[in-house]
């Protein structure tokens, strides 16, 4: 039996907004999904950090403060305070073993009760094993962690951090780690940053503040103060562990100020005309790659700079699309051949649809957006590319957990007279029914044991230096399942996303192996004429979709005439591809979309054509 769809209230978003996020808000955050927010339980790069603290004495989170049982937490204050100040020194003691950091309530600036009782304010708690090297606090699971509070809403990421010591603290050792807080349900990405002190198997409390995000619905400062223990010992795969971080921080992509960007160029205007139409706390992270170097600001917060720039994490949404799917296609178009793309669906997913709309669709047929499925607008001569992102299957999709109940959810739709390959339909759902395909096709040919984002860290990112890249995946009971979601729920760093750019820019070629299908690489960088009309045009002509790539068309000063593929995400995310070679980066959650912007910039740093 066909389940019974439960109509709700949508709101209808610009194409320049492929994901419509706000649906999935109302329907999935605001709402409530159980839990108690408000239980009372507390008080309300090998470089250095980019800025340096310039703060020499300690007003706040001193030793004291932190060893003070039940102490109160401290509201959020600057950044600078969480890391070494400058009296800081090497620590005085080791940290190797397992890290637990208790769940408890949080504070916001918004109140619980417009939360809804779901479980927003509550920090989830996590444990896991982390070891110093070198200066550097490293967590051994880069992953989402396992929360230990069901209740709450949220999961973190952890990333490397700091160890140092200050003579105030009477001979115990300090610590600070970035983090991210992550949902279930969304891709929203909340930067944080967390402190304590330690020495010899003794720990203070875990202070914490969380003061930039990428999600625009949900723009608000967290904070706390929750207990942590330490079990000091080994730490499993440590010497690998070292091993590969000291590679990360060898092949971080080489940064520099913005203000060395473009000689006789005033760089200040450059910004202003880089962030056009974007207040100061829009802009998470935005930079430019020229000739290999990354030129960018510090990664900006509501309390300055974030110290852990590198390491800082951003809600992707629908440049997973891009980044994930699209690369995953690829990767396996090149080990297993361009047969790949051609793929039918029916072949590696039961389909239970009352309808055949799906017996033709093929894989690449999904990456193009042109399934010929949905329920909005069956006139094909309308061009209405987002009426079923912006229908009721995406909240229903984005409200449930595991694959079945998800693929229930995209089948329920119906189907267009048209067929697959013809019309242009942005459908986010679709891209998930093309990852549980690619999951049980690369199954069928390695085994059941292969899980298809393993897989790819291990056969692309962590060759082009990438260490980690988390990716939402399908929820069975309590664990995470195989399957990633593929059309959002991706978490990068702008070094991620850099090397990214840098590997499709070479053509999908690392240091002479070819790790993605050289054909499908240049399909997608539009550089055979392929593409599906978005019903967008500008005075240089037609934009188009392709293998989950946007393109701009752009007339330059000169008058030469490009496609200029790029990467795109909700809130205005974008990963421009430049026909001169640079790449333009910027992660924001203010909804702008003005790619032109972008590309008018490249084009007076570095004119092409």
């Amino acid at each position: 039996m066909r389940r019974t769809r439960t109509e709700s209230p949508t709101r209808r978003v610009s194409i320049r907004s492929p994901l419509a996020i706000t649906l999935l808000l109302v329907s999935s955050v605001l709402a409530g999904c159980g839990g108690n927010a408000s239980s009372g339980e507390a008080e309300p790069s090998s470089a250095p950090p980019l800025t340096p603290p310039t703060i020499a004495k300690r007003e706040w989170l001193s030793a004291q403060d932190l060893l003070t049982p039940s102490g109160t937490a401290v509201t959020p204050i600057d950044n600078r305070f969480y890391v070494a100040l400058g009296t800081g020194q090497a620590a005085l003691h080791t940290f190797r073993g397992r890290l637990t950091v208790q769940p408890g309530a949080m504070f916001g600036t918004t109140p619980d009760s417009n939360y809804g009782q779901n479980g927003l304010l509550r920090f989830p708690g996590f444990s896991t094993e982390l070891f110093t090297s070198g200066g550097w606090l490293v967590p051994s699971n880069r992953g989402i962690l396992e929360r230990i509070d069901s209740r709450s809403n949220w999961r973190v990421i952890l990333s490397p951090g700091r160890v140092w010591s200050e003579a105030v603290d009477e001979g115990w050792s300090r610590a600070s780690f970035p983090f991210v807080l992550v949902s279930d349900n969304t891709n929203e990405a909340h930067n944080g940053l967390a402190t304590f002190v330690f020495r010899d198997g003794q720990i203070s409390d875990v202070q914490f503040q969380v003061v930039q995000e990428t999600a625009s619905w949900n723009r608000n400062d967290f904070w706390g103060r929750v207990p942590a223990t330490y079990a000091p010992g080994l730490v499993q795969g440590e010497g690998v562990l070292t091993d590969a971080f000291a590679a990360e921080l060898a092949h971080l992509m080489p940064t520099r100020p913005w203000s060395e960007l473009a000689s006789g160029v005033d760089p200040d205007e450059l910004w202003n005309d880089f962030t056009r139409g974007l207040d100061s706390d829009d802009v998470s992270a935005a930079g430019v790659i020229r000739n290999g170097v990354l030129y960018r600001k510090p990664c900006a917060t509501r309390l300055g700079p974030y110290p852990y720039c590198d390491f800082m994490r951003h809600g992707a949404f629908s440049l997973t699309k891009s980044m994930g799917a699209a690369l995953t296609l690829m990767r396996l178009a090149q080990k297993y051949g361009d047969g790949v793309y051609h793929l039918h669906i029916t072949d590696y997913v039961p389909v239970t649809s009352e309808h055949h709309g799906w017996d033709e669709v093929r894989f690449i047929d999904v990456l193009n957006m042109a399934t010929g499925i949905g329920d909005a607008n069956p006139d094909r001569t309308a061009m209405d590319p987002l009426a079923d992102e912006n229908a009721v299957t995406l909240g229903a999709w984005t409200s449930v957990a595991t694959e079945d109940d998800k693929l229930d959810a995209v089948f329920d739709q119906g189907d267009y007279s048209w067929g697959p390959g013809v019309v242009f339909r942005y459908n986010t759902t679709h891209t998930f029914v093309l990852a549980v395909a690619m999951d049980r096709f690369l199954k069928s040919r390695e085994g059941d044991h292969a899980r298809l984002w393993d897989m790819m860290q291990r056969e692309v990112f962590a060759p082009i230096g990438i260490r980690s890249m988390p990716m939402m995946h399908t929820r069975e009971g309590a664990i995470d399942g195989d399957t990633p979601l593929m059309g959002i729920g991706l978490y990068p760093t702008m070094d991620d996303t850099a090397k990214i750019a840098k590997l499709l820019h070479d053509g999908g070629r690392h240091e002479g192996v070819q790790l993605l299908n050289a054909a499908g690489v240049q399909d997608a960088l539009f550089k055979t004429g392929k593409g599906l009309p978005t019903g967008e045009n500008n005075v240089a002509g037609a934009a188009l979709y392709h293998m989950s790539f946007w393109s701009l068309p752009h007339r330059t000063r000169n008058g030469c005439r490009n496609q200029i593929p790029y990467m795109e995400g909700y809130g205005g995310n974008f990963v421009v591809l430049m026909p001169n070679g640079l790449t333009a980066l910027r992660f924001a959650d203010a909804e702008n979309y003005d790619i032109e912007a972008l590309a008018r910039v490249a084009e007076r740093v570095q004119p092409w054509c």
